[in-house]
């Protein structure tokens, strides 16, 4: 029996069960993917969509051990997961590995979105500092072990609303990344409270193929932008599938502030 529709995190899988599969077949398919996957210990069906602003999805127990942390290993970093109170997706790796080739060894980055830090902690590598912000608790103690772990010194964190902790911040910023498809473009003019004069800002959105929503996406993203700033380039990555002819896009806005 075989399941293509599941991701990997850990030792965790996390799949979801088309509707009207039987009890007995969904767990005939999880002890199929633990049997193929000899790191899988635990595999979970998906019965929501990931929603609100902790960017949370139902799950639902169905073989193996009944843990939900786990311990995740992606682009030489390791991050713990709790799959049941956080968000995460394995499918960004390469996403991330881009967005790290983009990065400078100088920068000083925004994490607007930072979850469990896939971002945070790739990136601190690399650049002079980073400073991460979730609304998630869970998410943000997940992050401060991430980063014992990987033994990060360089990067400040909080948990709270970004709308409300980035008009307090005294740094201004080189790179701000925004990974929250679901609404990031409403943060943007809170994003442009705290960056540099010649900065970049990654912005995530979900847009459906093929009907022009990637460039009403690109216009509206620029009027955001305000009259402050002016947009030397902007430019759209697909980053992945998340729906049928729907994927997720990343904007990668380069900004100059007017004189």
């Amino acid at each position: 029996m075989e399941h293509r529709s599941f991701d990997i995190i850990g030792s965790i899988a996390l799949l979801r069960v088309p509707p009207g599969t039987g009890r007995k077949e969904t767990t005939e398919i999880a002890h199929s993917i633990m049997a193929r996957n000899k790191n899988v210990k635990s595999v979970y069906n998906r019965i929501g969509k990931t929603s609100g602003e902790e960017r949370v999805a139902s799950i639902r127990y169905i073989a193996g051990e009944k843990k939900t942390l786990t311990l995740h290993r992606e682009n030489g970093c390791s991050l713990y997961v709790d799959v049941r109170r956080v968000y995460f997706s394995p499918r960004l790796s390469n996403e991330r590995l881009r967005i790290i080739g983009l990065v400078k060894k100088g920068e000083n980055v925004l994490d607007m979105f930072c979850g469990v830090g896939p971002y945070t902690v790739e990136i601190a590598k690399k650049v002079q500092h980073v400073y991460s912000i979730d609304i998630n608790k869970a998410a943000v103690d997940l992050l401060g072990r991430n980063l014992d772990i990987n033994h990060i010194k360089n990067v400040d964190f909080e948990c709270g609303d970004s709308k409300k902790i980035i008009p307090k911040l005294k740094d201004k910023f080189d790179r701000v990344i925004m990974n929250f498809p679901m609404d990031a473009k409403s943060f943007i003019r809170y994003a442009l409270k705290a960056v540099a004069k010649n900065s970049t800002i990654h912005v995530y959105a979900f847009a459906k193929r093929n009907n022009g929503d990637e460039e009403k996406l690109k216009k509206e993203i620029c009027k955001n932008i305000g009259k402050e700033f002016r947009v030397v380039s902007i430019k759209s990555y697909r980053t992945g599938e998340v729906a049928p002819f729907v994927d997720r896009l990343c904007f990668d806005v380069r900004l100059k502030k007017k004189d």
